[in-house]
């Protein structure tokens, strides 16, 4: 895990940004470009328009449940950072589709996690959770610490209590 930024100052990074068309990221691109103009971003997108960006920027169509593209891609690039950003978000999507919510935000980044240590080991990965894993913590009144009990209330808090134990672990 990435404890600063300051590891992203060279000339010579490739970043591989998940879910780059989400809010977060459409935030996280400009940031990025203006911040490493000399590294390289891949942004990656499933099933949208993949933009015309600028220079050091090449937009990527990655659905990462498709785990041998995914592979394929990190033996192209081999980033030397990924942004992990991806994942089924929407609670109403999660309660009506669990699996999928499992599959992409479980199944898919811990594949990504082994696939990172069998390929460019070295790759810094920063994944992003949710505040929704603490859940019922949260209807105490009072102001919450990353070391509050755990208690997702829906699937996609599920998952991501789930993923975040792995990436623990890894």
């Amino acid at each position: 895990m990435v404890n600063s930024v300051d590891s992203m100052q060279s000339i010579d990074n490739r970043i591989l940004i998940t879910g780059a068309s989400g809010f977060v990221g459409s935030y996280l691109i400009p940031a990025l470009r203006k911040s490493f103009v000399d590294s390289k971003l891949y942004p990656c997108c499933i099933g949208k328009i993949l933009p015309k960006d600028a220079v050091n920027v090449e937009w990527l169509n990655l659905d990462l449940r498709d785990y041998d593209q995914f592979d394929n891609l990190i033996r192209k690039i081999k980033p030397t950072h990924i942004l992990h950003l991806a994942s089924v978000s929407h609670v109403p999507t999660s309660i009506n589709d669990p699996h999928k919510t499992f599959e992409v935000n479980l199944m898919a980044t811990l594949h990504m996690f082994d696939s990172i240590l069998k390929i460019t080991p070295k790759t810094k990965i920063i994944y992003i959770s949710s505040s929704e894993v603490y859940g019922k913590s949260f209807k105490n009144g009072l102001a919450l610490t990353e070391d509050a009990v755990l208690q997702p209330e829906n699937p996609y808090a599920v998952s991501k209590m789930a993923t975040d134990q792995i990436g623990r672990a890894h």
